[in-house]
């Protein structure tokens, strides 16, 4: 048997390093070259050396974590660590049963280059025996190149999740430093308000005793079913909430659900429509739309009211302008506050007063506070208000105590009033409190 010893150059630590067994390149012990074609010729030797820094554990943050929602993506974000070549990125889920919580142990669920850039993802599912139909709780998306779980911080529809996540380094030589400082991701966001008009008005009928409240996250159940439902703007005398039941997570349609009985059947008595008045400045400045009926026309004001009256009696000195109206004649005999010029058909005043006469509107506006529209017959109002129109509501809908699963409150604030708020109103609109 022979032994065959290679004599290499100095070492580098976490290098691989290939030995040819070529027969020209090989001698042996007297220096003799080798022939014995058993040896020549037949491959290389290959090897790796360790010996590499070991790698410094990463700062982790959850990026934007005061904003996650029950559905949203969670990012990891950290800088690069000294000694690291790569970053193994583990994760624990917990369940939260009221007073219970359960965990399951820190799993690997993605290895990350330095560049950022993921290498490997186990797709790991983490999930207990609440896995109804093959529904995970927590599928990763890679196809992105970035760190991110698709999660769902509600499990069964009633359940609680949230989770930790810790990254370990990884060395020159593949192996692990010591983990991070865990972060945790849970659902801080909580749910709005997501009847549509067309849903809401469609409960607001002669005889009716239920209304429907949609939610855009999974509620906690105990609460939606013993919070405050408030039925306001009923014409004549409105009828209470009696009882609330929760429906439970909409999977497909993406919404929750509390059905509200009413302790007496709506009649056609009970419901008016959402009104729109001018006003201070007396113009209709919305934009008209759908059904909803116009009593004043865009643009414009309540017509032939009072723009200039006599201040004392005497003979009319002021002289109409545009389309105001001449009630009084220039000249003509005047009594004490008796009209003389009036808004015309448009309803803007456009005459200033002469003589010491009443200037009753300013010019450029009209009569303030004038009925300018309302809600058509189907309660939903269509047009756009806009200036400095005033909506009056009529029948309203306040929702107080409910929260999610998470035990988020209803949003109360947003940049657009449409999209969330406690009340819900008639037109489809929702208000904040």
């Amino acid at each position: 048997m022979k032994t065959l010893t290679a004599n290499l150059p100095s070492l580098s630590p976490s290098s691989k390093y290939t030995v040819s067994l070529a027969a020209t390149n090989l001698v042996d012990s007297l220096n003799q070259g080798v022939t014995n074609t058993a040896i020549a010729g037949k491959g290389v030797i290959m090897f790796t050396t360790n010996g590499g820094a070991t790698a410094a554990a990463p700062t982790v943050a959850v990026v934007d974590s005061s904003l996650i929602d029950f559905n949203s993506v969670v990012n990891l974000d950290w800088n690069p660590a000294s000694g690291a070549k790569k970053y193994n990125v583990y994760r624990s889920m917990f369940e939260n049963w009221g007073t219970t919580t359960t965990a399951s142990p820190y799993r690997l669920i993605n290895t990350v280059g330095a560049a950022g850039v993921i290498v490997s993802s186990s797709d790991y599912a983490d999930n207990f025996t609440d896995d109804v139909n093959g529904d995970k709780a927590i599928i990763h998306d890679t196809t992105n190149g970035a760190l991110s779980a698709v999660t769902n911080f509600v499990e069964a529809g009633h359940v609680k999740l949230t989770y930790s996540y810790i990254v370990k380094s990884v060395n020159s030589d593949g192996t692990e430093g010591a983990a991070s400082t865990a972060v945790s991701a849970a659902d801080v966001t909580g749910s709005n308000i997501v009847n549509a008009g067309a849903v809401f008005t469609a409960d607001l009928i002669d005889g009716n005793g239920t209304i429907t409240v949609f939610f855009s996250e999974p509620l906690d159940e105990t609460i939606a079913e013993t919070a405050t439902y408030t039925l306001s703007g009923i014409t004549g005398t409105a009828p209470t909430v009696s009882s609330a039941v929760y429906n439970g997570w909409d999977a497909f349609n993406g919404r929750s659900s509390v059905t509200l009985t009413l302790s007496a059947s709506l009649t056609a008595a009970n419901i008016t429509s959402t009104t729109v008045s001018t006003g201070a400045n007396g113009i209709n400045d919305s934009v008209n739309a759908g059904d909803d009926v116009v009593t004043i026309t865009a643009g414009s004001g309540s017509p032939n009211s009072a723009c200039v009256t006599e201040n004392v009696a005497g003979t009319a000195a002021s002289t109409a302008v545009g389309d105001d109206v001449q009630v009084i004649a220039v000249g003509a005999v005047t009594t004490l506050g008796a009209t003389i010029i009036n808004s015309g058909p448009d309803g803007v005043c456009n005459t200033t007063a002469a003589g010491g006469e009443t200037q009753v509107l300013t010019v450029g506006t009209g009569l303030a506070n004038q009925l300018a529209f309302n809600a058509g017959a189907d309660l939903n109002l269509d047009s756009t208000v806009g200036g400095d129109d005033v909506v009056t509501r009529t029948i309203v809908i306040t929702v107080s105590g409910v929260t999610d699963v998470a035990g988020n409150a209803i949003k109360t604030t947003t940049v657009n009033a449409t999209t969330a708020g406690n009340r819900i109103n008639s037109d489809g609109t929702f208000t904040l409190p």
